[in-house]
C-alpha cells in the first residue's frame, strides 16, 4: 500500500491521484477507518495487533488463532467482520478462525513500518 505512494513536491501521491501529507496520513485516513483526528495511531495499533493474531503458522494450513476470540467479545467480532469485508482476512466455517489474505499481510507490513514493531 504505502510502497505505491510516489513522493512529489506536494507530499505523496497515491495511485488514484490523491495527495497526502505523509504515508502515515494515507494509511490512517485513506486505508483505515479514521478521519485522522483524535488518535489515529491508536486505531492503527489496534488494527495491527488484531491482524498479528491472524497470521498463518508457517508450514501449516491452520491459522494462528488468538485463543481469546469469543463470540461474546464484541470488539473482536466487529474487527473481524470489518477486516473480512475489506478483504484483509478470510475464513471458513467461522470468522473466529480467520487467516490473513495477501492484502492483510500488506496492511500489517505497512502498519509495522509506520508504527514500528513494538
Amino acid at each position: 500500500m504505502i510502497e505505491k505512494l510516489k513522493q512529489v513536491d506536494r507530499g505523496f501521491e497515491d495511485p488514484s491521484g490523491c495527495f497526502w501529507e505523509s504515508p502515515d496520513a494515507y494509511l490512517f485516513t485513506g486505508v483505515l477507518p479514521s478521519c485522522c483526528c483524535g488518535d489515529p495511531a491508536s486505531i492503527g495499533r489496534y488494527v495491527r495487533d488484531m491482524l498479528r493474531k491472524h497470521v498463518k503458522q508457517t508450514g501449516t494450513d491452520a491459522p494462528d488463532v488468538w485463543p481469546d476470540n469469543k463470540y461474546e467479545d464484541l470488539p473482536t467480532m466487529f474487527f473481524l467482520s470489518w477486516a473480512d469485508d475489506k478483504g484483509y482476512i478470510e475464513h471458513g466455517t467461522t470468522i473466529r478462525c480467520s487467516w490473513m489474505t495477501s492484502e492483510g499481510d500488506e496492511l500489517l507490513r505497512d502498519l509495522d513500518i509506520i508504527l514500528g514493531k513494538d
